[in-house]
């Protein structure tokens, strides 16, 4: 795996039970993170992210993640269109030993999509909680795309 870079790159997760973080106003722990991604990768390829420039000791992190939809995604066909949304991160931790020990996320993921044109049964999935937690533990068990 290559070496992380970048404004985050001397900081890494603290695994224990004390990194907390909110995605989307969802309060959580490292599978919520982990099941953000899941989420957009079961439909979509990460084309591209690009960082705004900030302070280099800033908290804060934003910037713009563009995705091109190259598999089905809860059953919306693939468009091989490229989607972009903006995102905001907020990252505290331990200066003293380089860990995250809470991250606040937030991104517009499902209003690109809506704008890309999704069907509404998959906006209407994405604005579901569970059914996302339900899409994450399919896609960890390695349930292909395609059927689901």
């Amino acid at each position: 795996m290559p070496e992380a870079t970048g404004p985050v790159a001397a900081n890494r997760l603290d695994n224990s039970m004390d990194f907390t973080c909110q995605v989307n106003d969802i309060f959580g722990n490292m599978e919520t993170v982990e099941n953000m991604f899941i989420t957009i990768l079961t439909g979509f390829d990460i084309d591209k992210v690009v960082i705004d420039p900030a302070p280099e000791s800033s908290p804060s992190i934003k910037g713009t993640i563009y995705v091109k939809h190259t598999r089905p995604f809860i059953g919306w066909k693939p468009t091989d269109t490229t989607i972009y949304f903006p995102f905001s991160m907020f990252i505290e931790g331990s200066p003293t030993d380089n860990t995250i020990s809470h991250l606040v996320l937030h991104f517009h993921f499902d209003d690109a999509l809506k704008s890309a044109g999704c069907p509404t049964e998959v906006a209407l999935t994405l604005a579901n909680r569970e059914m996302l937690k339900m899409l994450a533990s399919l896609r960890r068990v390695r349930v292909r795309p395609e059927a689901i």
